[in-house]
C-alpha cells in the first residue's frame, strides 16, 4: 500500500532528526505531490531548504505555506525572516505584522518587527514593538540592545545608555552590545567610558573594524595619540571593502596629522565607492595640506559638482580658490 502524504512527512521528520536533509527533501516532495495544499509539508520543506542554505527555495516554500495556512504564524514568521535577511524590510514588516496579530505573545516576532522598522528609520514604532516584547521576555538581551539602538538613533542618549546597561546585566556575553554602547558613549563625548567599553569590544570582536575605529577616535580625543596610532592600524587590517570605515579611518589619521595615511584611506574609500563625496572632501583637504594644489583642485571640483551640503560647499569653494 502506497504511503500517504502524512506518512511521507513523518518519514521526512525522522530523517531531519538524523540530519539526512537531502533524503528528507525527497520525502517532502512526495508528500506535496500527493497533497499540494499541505501547509505542513510546505513548512517542513522550507525549513529543510533553510538548513541547506537554499534561501530562494525556502522562501518559495514558506510562501506556499502562508497560502494554504494563512492563519498559522510559523509560515509568516519564517517568510519574514528570509525577507529580513535579504534586506527587504518593508515586505518583511508586513509579514511580522501578521505574526503579531496571530501570535501576540510571541516576543521574537515583536523583536523582529521592531528590527525591520528600525532599518526603515521608524525608530519610535520600533520602540513600541520592543516595549511589547520585553514584558513577554524581560531577559531578552537582543530586545534591550535593539531598544537602545532605537533611542540612540532618536538622539536620546540617556535612555539608550540605560538600555545598553540593562542588556549587559542580562547577558554580558552578548558581544554586539559593547560596540553599540561604545559608539553611544563616543557620540556623547564620554570618551573615558567609551574607550573602556570599546577595548572590551575589540577583545570580543577582533575583526570588527568599527570597534577599532571608534576606539582610535576616542583615544585621539583623550590626546592619547600613540595608542591611537596602534589601534587605527588594527582597523586598517580588517576594513576590507567597507568604504565608510575607510573614510573614517582617514578622519582619524587626519586628526593625528598623518596626512599621507589619511589620503591613502580616503583614496581606498573612493576606489570602493567612486561617488563618495565625503571621501573626496577628505582627499581635497589632504592635498591642500600637502601643497598639491592641482590634485586638491580636482577633488574640490568633484565635491562641488556632486555634493548636496550647501553650507559645506561654500567652505570647499573657498578651498578651491586657494588652489588657483
Amino acid at each position: 500500500m502506497a504511503a500517504s502524504a502524512e506518512e511521507h512527512i513523518q518519514n521526512a521528520l525522522d530523517l531531519i532528526s538524523e540530519e539526512l536533509n537531502e533524503e528528507a527533501l525527497n520525502e517532502l516532495k512526495k508528500a506535496i505531490e500527493l497533497e499540494p495544499g499541505s501547509a505542513h509539508a510546505w513548512y517542513c520543506l522550507g525549513c529543510v531548504y533553510n538548513t541547506l542554505d537554499d534561501r530562494q527555495n525556502a522562501m518559495r516554500a514558506f510562501q506556499q505555506c502562508t497560502k494554504y495556512a494563512p492563519d498559522r504564524p510559523e509560515g509568516w514568521y519564517n517568510l519574514g525572516n528570509g525577507l529580513k535577511e535579504m534586506g527587504a524590510f518593508e515586505v518583511a514588516e508586513k509579514c511580522f505584522e501578521v505574526v503579531v496579530q496571530l501570535a501576540p505573545d510571541d516576543a521574537d516576532a515583536w523583536i523582529n518587527l521592531g528590527f525591520v522598522l528600525d532599518e526603515q528609520g521608524k525608530h519610535q514604532s520600533a520602540i513600541e514593538c520592543y516595549d511589547k516584547a520585553l514584558p513577554l521576555a524581560p531577559e531578552d538581551v537582543v530586545a534591550w540592545t535593539n531598544r537602545g539602538n532605537s533611542f540612540a538613533a532618536l538622539g536620546d542618549g540617556v535612555e539608550a545608555e540605560s538600555c545598553y546597561q540593562k542588556a549587559l546585566q542580562v547577558d554580558a556575553s552578548y558581544d554586539i552590545v559593547y560596540l553599540a554602547y561604545g559608539r553611544l558613549l563616543i557620540a556623547m563625548g564620554e570618551y573615558d567610558k567609551g574607550v573602556v567599553v570599546l577595548k572590551e569590544a575589540t577583545k570580543r570582536m577582533p575583526n570588527e573594524g568599527w570597534a577599532w575605529y571608534l576606539l582610535a577616535y576616542g583615544l585621539v580625543k583623550l590626546e592619547r595619540q600613540r595608542e591611537s596610532v596602534v589601534v587605527i592600524e588594527q582597523a586598517v587590517k580588517v576594513a576590507e571593502n567597507n568604504s565608510d570605515l575607510w573614510n573614517n579611518i582617514g578622519e582619524v589619521h587626519h586628526l593625528l596629522s598623518n596626512h599621507v595615511e589619511a589620503l591613502k584611506a580616503y583614496q581606498k574609500a573612493c576606489i570602493i565607492q567612486p561617488q563618495y563625496v565625503h571621501a573626496r572632501l577628505g582627499m581635497a583637504r589632504c592635498f591642500l595640506l600637502m601643497g598639491e594644489k592641482e590634485k586638491a583642485r580636482e577633488a574640490c571640483d568633484f565635491y562641488l559638482e556632486h555634493a548636496s551640503d550647501e553650507e559645506l560647499k561654500e567652505e570647499v569653494a573657498r578651498w578651491r580658490e586657494m588652489c588657483d
